[in-house]
This record gives structure tokens, sequence and C-alpha cells, in this order.
């Protein structure tokens, strides 16, 4: 999609895109291939001194670029995570078109039983097929979809020493609390999505997730530093408490 348009455009421009937010990973993972066909020499901009210099309030705000709510507050020692997946209302409108083109099915073979339908049986078999195809597809993909919704909020309340989690998947609901000083925050990257937890219990609990929107080491960096501010912050709330 990319790679027709920046095949024309300059070396420099190519590495302005490459170190550039506001352009989606797509696009500078072309501008970068791109540069690498040409043998360019480049750098790319991790941002590690502006975000050494960050407090763990400043780094929160930071995920509103990686499409997650967040409202922090250092004055009243808040910080707020949500985190919504629209999958069930995907997963419903996928189920209506399934059942839209069930009941074509259903009305197409009533017609043939009943000797009102007048399209040739070559017809009735490629529609047939077609409707069969898009029920079945329609079904499996909503499925899915109601399978991955879920809705979580997260707060961090560093002047009452706790951490309150609140998720829910399809209709079950789930609330937990943790001391802050007695919880260690940890992340793991899979493929190009990197998920924020705390172990619990031989179990993960969520915190919230999100995808990688950059080449480099730009998001493997603002995570660690997050997760490792976020934990000192912790630490030191259990010691004044």
């Amino acid at each position: 999609m990319f790679y027709d348009l920046y095949i024309k455009k300059t070396n420099t421009e190519l590495i302005e895109i490459l170190n550039s937010d506001s352009y989606q990973l797509l696009a500078r993972e072309t501008a970068q291939k791109v540069l690498d066909q040409r043998k360019v020499k480049y750098e790319i901009n991790d941002e590690k001194p502006s975000l050494k210099g960050m407090n763990c309030f400043q780094l929160f705000d930071k995920l509103e670029q990686y499409g997650i709510k967040v409202y922090s507050s250092r004055r009243k020692k808040l910080i707020e995570i949500n985190q919504d997946n629209s999958g069930l209302v995907r997963s419903i409108v996928l189920f209506v078109l399934s059942s839209i083109s069930l009941a074509m099915i259903l009305t197409i073979i009533f017609n043939i039983y009943s000797g009102t339908y007048f399209w040739s049986t070559g017809s009735r078999a490629y529609i047939l097929r077609g409707l069969g195809i898009g029920t079945i597809t329609f079904f499996i993909v909503g499925l899915m979809n109601y399978q991955k919704d879920k809705k979580s909020k997260v707060k961090i309340l560093f002047a009452k020493n706790t951490i309150e989690i609140r998720q829910r998947k399809i209709w079950e609901r789930q609330d937990f609390k943790f001391l802050l000083n007695k919880s260690e925050i940890e992340y793991k990257k899979i493929n190009k999505r990197y998920r924020v937890f705390i172990p619990h219990k031989n179990r993960r609990i969520d915190l919230f997730d999100f995808k990688d929107n950059n080449v480099g080491n730009k998001t493997d960096d603002f995570v660690s530093i997050l997760i490792e501010k976020l934990n000192k912050e912790m630490k030191t709330v259990g010691n004044k408490s």
C-alpha cells in the first residue's frame, strides 16, 4: 500500500517518516524497507533521554498514543486506565448477518419445494452455495469476536496503597484488589502486542495490553521504563505507609 508511494520519496523524507509517531507502523516499516534497499545509513530515534526524564504519571499519559484511555492526577495520586474491546458489538452484527443469510437459504429451499421459484437450477445452486458460505463465515467470525470481547478498568491509588482491577469478559465480571507494596507488575511481548499484568496464584491478572506501533526499540524502551518506574513508585508508597 505504501511501497509504490515511498519509493518516490527522498531519503530525508523516509527517515522523517521512520522516526515520526504520527505514522502508523506499516508506513514506518515500509520506509525502513525502502531505505534498506537503497543501502542508506540512518538512525532510529528511540527517545531514551526524554523517557528517562519522565515521572510515572507522564509515562502513563503516553499510553494514549497506543489507544488506551488514561486519566492521571499527580495531585490526587491516582492513575486510571480504561480499555474496551467492541467485540460484543461486532459479534452481534455478524450474528445478525449470519441469521439473514440462513433465512434467505430457508426461503429459497421453501420456494423450490413449493414450486414457486422460477430461477434456473444452476442459478439456485450458485446462490445457495454463496449464502451457505456467508452464513458459516459470519457465524464463525462473530463467535471469534464474541470470545475475545473484554473490558477492563484499572485504578492505581497511591494514596490508599492499592490497585483495583475490574474485568469483564463476555458476561462474566471479576474484581481484584491488591496492595501496591505487595505487588509486582510485569509485562510480556507476544508477537506485536504488549501484555501488562500482575502474577497472582499461578495466573496472570491482566491490567491492559496494546499493540506495538513503532519501528526499532521505542516501545520496548517505553514499556520497560514505565514498569520499572511504576514498581519503584509502588515500593516507595509501601515504605511510607
